[in-house]
């Protein structure tokens, strides 16, 4: 699972290094998303739904804050504020489950 998560993380990024456009880096962004999610929805057989939405809402304001922070020359525009918002929101929620 580390495996998969370091990679999960690192291609997307490395793709929309070597090819530096807004449209690669949603569509980048996207398809990787709903792969992590679909990885995740087979590979967690005990977690319940909102444990892997949370997962996935993680992931993907990850992912949009190096978006938003590679594709535009202003500082903290794009939706960055907003994907680091709801990725400490996403942390703050999924740290506040309880335990099984």
């Amino acid at each position: 699972m580390a495996t998969f998560g370091g990679l999960a993380l690192l291609l997307p990024m490395l793709i929309m290094v070597l090819h530096p456009t807004k449209l690669t880096a949603v569509t980048t962004t996207v398809v990787c998303v709903l792969f992590v999610g679909i990885v995740l929805s087979f590979s967690m057989h005990n977690a319940e739904d909102k444990d892997i939405l949370a997962a996935s809402a993680e992931y993907a304001a990850v992912l949009v804050v190096f978006v938003g922070t590679s594709t535009t020359t202003s500082e903290l525009s794009n939706g960055a504020i907003g994907a680091i918002s709801g990725g400490l929101i996403g942390i703050v929620y999924f740290d506040t489950l309880p335990q099984a």
